[in-house]
Parts: C-alpha cells; sequence; structure tokens
C-alpha cells in the first residue's frame, strides 16, 4: 500500500538497513577486558504469529509494575491489528491484552511515544491505509487494560506528523498536520475533550509548513509549558528550517531561530537542556544558547551521506549522535568531538552514566557516555530470534533493568 514521504524515510531506516551485516567493535580506547554479558531476566514468546514488524509504544514505558509490548495478533488481506500486552516486570507473564478481539471497524495500531498519567496511556495512532483513514487517540485504563476513550482525528488533518503526546498532569498535547499547515491540539485526559491551541501556518499563501523533529518534547521554562519542535517552511523559492517553542497553553510562539540545512534534509531531533536547543539536520548538529540568542556552535563532519548520525541524546555534559553507519560523542558545551564509534546504530536510549544501542544485526550493547567503551553486551535467547533483536526497538530502561524485542519475544535483562 503507498505509504507517505515521511513515512517511507522511516519504514526504509527502520527495514531495509535492518539488514545490514555488522559487529560492534571494541572502541579503540578501551581496555581489553571483554565486555561483560548481563544477564536475562526473562524472555516471552508474545502473541500472533505476524511479527512486530512496527515500533509500537517506544520507550517501552513502565507503570504499575507492568512493562508494555505489543505484537501483532492478526493480519491477512481484509484486515491487521496490533496489540497491547502488559507484561509482569518481574516474571514477564502477561497480566492482559488490548484489545482481546479483533474488530475490523476498530483496527489497532501503535508507533508512537505514549503520555502516561496515573493509571491512564495516551498513545496517538496514526493513519494507516486501508485499515484506517485518520488518526486517532486513545486512552487506555492501565489496570485492567481497558478502553476510556477513542478520539478520531479528521481525515483532512491526518497527513503523517509526529506521532508521540507529550503531557503535564491531566492535559496531553499532540500535533496533527493538513496539506498546507500544521496544528497543535491540548486533550483533558479526563474529559477527552480536544482543542486545537495554534495553527502553524507557512510564510507563503502557496507554501507548507511540516513539523519535522520525530518526538515530541514538553519543557517547563520560568514556570510556563513549551513544546520544542523543528519545523519546515516549503516556498516556492526556498525552504527555510526553524526551532521553535510554542506555548503550550496559549499557543503562542515563545521562540523560533532560522537553522542551516544540510543538502535537503531537514531536522529530525531537538532536545531543551539548560537553556540550549541541541538539534540534528542530516549529517549536522547543532547548539542554540537561549539565553543570548545565537548558535552556539556546529558540528558538521564532511563525510558521505550515508554516514549522518541523525539521532540524538544528550546526558550530562555529552551530546550523542548515532546512525547506521557509526556513533559519536560531542562536549554539549564546546561540540568538540569526544569520540567516535564504528557501531552500526538501529536505535538508542540512554541513563547516565549509559547509552543502550540496538544495533543494526540485530545486537544490543551499552556505552560508558564518556569514553564510548562498551561495557556490557546482550543478546537473544538462541534459537528463539533469528534476527536479533528488532532495529524498530528503541530500549527501556528502568530500575536497572533493560526492556528489548525481537520478531516475536519480549526480553527483560538486569544490569
Amino acid at each position: 500500500m503507498p505509504l507517505p514521504s515521511k513515512q517511507i524515510v522511516g519504514w526504509l531506516m527502520n527495514v531495509l538497513l535492518g539488514g545490514v551485516a555488522c559487529t560492534p567493535e571494541l572502541p579503540p580506547s578501551a581496555n581489553h577486558d571483554e565486555p561483560v554479558s548481563s544477564s536475562m531476566l526473562w524472555s516471552v514468546r508474545l502473541p500472533g504469529n505476524a511479527g512486530i514488524y512496527n515500533e509500537g509504544m517506544i520507550g517501552l514505558p513502565v507503570v504499575n509494575n507492568k512493562v508494555l509490548f505489543h505484537s501483532t495478533i492478526f493480519t491477512d488481506h481484509t484486515g491487521e491489528d496490533n496489540r497491547l500486552h502488559a507484561l509482569d516486570v518481574q516474571s514477564g507473564s502477561i497480566l492482559w491484552t488490548f484489545p482481546s478481539q479483533f474488530h475490523a471497524d476498530e483496527p489497532y495500531y501503535f508507533d508512537g511515544k505514549p503520555y502516561l498519567y496515573q493509571s491512564r496511556l495516551v498513545t496517538k495512532m496514526s493513519a494507516f491505509s486501508p485499515y484506517a483513514g485518520n488518526d486517532r487517540i486513545l486512552i487506555l485504563d492501565l489496570n485492567e487494560g481497558q478502553k476510556l476513550d477513542l478520539i478520531d482525528m479528521p481525515p483532512a488533518v491526518s497527513r503523517f506528523s509526529c506521532r508521540d503526546v507529550a503531557g503535564k498532569g491531566s492535559n496531553a498535547w499532540f500535533v496533527q498536520e493538513d496539506e498546507h499547515a500544521s496544528y497543535v491540539y491540548k486533550l483533558d485526559i479526563a474529559t477527552g475533550d480536544t482543542a486545537r491551541i495554534v495553527r502553524l501556518a507557512p510564510s507563503h499563501p502557496s507554501g507548507r509548513l511540516e513539523v519535522t523533529t520525530r518526538e515530541l518534547q514538553l519543557y517547563e521554562i520560568d514556570g510556563k509549558l513549551f513544546l520544542l519542535l523543528g519545523v519546515a517552511d516549503y516556498a516556492p523559492a526556498r525552504t527555510e528550517l526553524r526551532m521553535v517553542l510554542v506555548n503550550a497553553e496559549t499557543g503562542s510562539i515563545g521562540y523560533q531561530k532560522t537553522v542551516g540545512r544540510d543538502y535537503n534534509l531537514n531536522v529530525n531531533y531537538a532536545v531543551l537542556r539548560n537553556s540550549m536547543i541541541y538539534y540534528t539536520c542530516g549529517r549536522s548538529a547543532g547548539c542554540i544558547d537561549l539565553e543570548k540568542d545565537r548558535l552556539r556552535w556546529q558540528y558538521f563532519p564532511q563525510v558521505p551521506m550515508d554516514d549522518m548520525k541523525p539521532g540524538l541524546l544528550v546526558q550530562d555534559s555529552v551530546v550523542f549522535l548515532w546512525g547506521h553507519r557509526t556513533c559519536a560523542a560531542l562536549g554539549a558545551g564546546s561540540g568538540r568531538l569526544l569520540y567516535e564509534r564504528q557501531i552500526e546504530c538501529a536505535n538508542a536510549s540512554g541513563s547516565t552514566p549509559y547509552l543502550f544501542v540496538v544495533t543494526h544485526c540485530g545486537e544490543a550493547v551499552v556505552l560508558d557516555q564518556y569514553t564510548g567503551n562498551i561495557v556490557r553486551t546482550f543478546s537473544t535467547s538462541p534459537g528463539r530470534e533469528k534476527n536479533g533483536f528488532s532495529t524498530g526497538c528503541k530500549p527501556g530502561i528502568k530500575d536497572k533493568k533493560l526492556f528489548l524485542f525481537g520478531l516475536h519475544n519480549a526480553y527483560c535483562f538486569t544490569f
């Protein structure tokens, strides 16, 4: 089935590149001790035979001693259905599955980072043709795995955009997009009421404005909540990229700054730390000083386009960049290169002082964020996963436990 252009990019990264053969190497600066192989607490075969082919609950959230995985139980030419499974953190036993049965008029597809509030989960389900022609917002009770609300967004504003939900207290925010503009919506989780707080319009009457950052980030600045967005403003003669802070209550623009573009690529990720906006765009990464309203530094290595590192994590004084050929770390204050490693990264998460990486060959390694040394390794159960961990799996980290999934299985490791 045809996919929107921005969805194709993500699909190619997660599927086509997933077959690249690789072997993580110990960095030159590492000592010669073998990395420690961490212990597996449990592995569980998830229901369904179709396999886990999409990203699901990005980050594998943990709440009330449950960790959330997903799988595909039913799929054929007439319909397909994702299921969400709550697994006991200690044993891996499946406590509940949602939905319990397939309904052709209400198919489910999980592919974004959710927001957790008390015992409720809020997640955005993107339109997936031909089964669902519009985006939907699901509110789920995590105690029993029961649907509390399912909010249909109009098809006209259901073009592929940021898939995440961000939140604070009983309110959540998400982004929608039509053919010309992008919109930020606010959701009252208790009532299910939604309201559009701002229309982000293109600067040219015949132009188009897209939110291009893959993650939706919400920050508190001087007692006010702001959403950090990277946008592309397309006009007939040019394209301008901007970093934008949107007041989450009023919809007003609190700050915006134009950033440089690498070839025809857009801003991928953006993070706010200590009044600094860190972002990636193609092969480049940059840091904007909000207080001084200036670009503090830019990192732009002259490498081939297939060696770009669009992934971004910021931990303490380290900016970690990752891509499908290499990964690198920069000093957060200076942008100076600290180290670069020949590790083909498919996905990554962080928890100071470690970086957790799933490689394109289905292995998982833990790096010391300050040195790049490999300090832990992980592998799937022998014979259970032909291709190892899924490249679409963003590692979940909670209380010294690491959660991962492969094509059919969920895993929990201690470290």
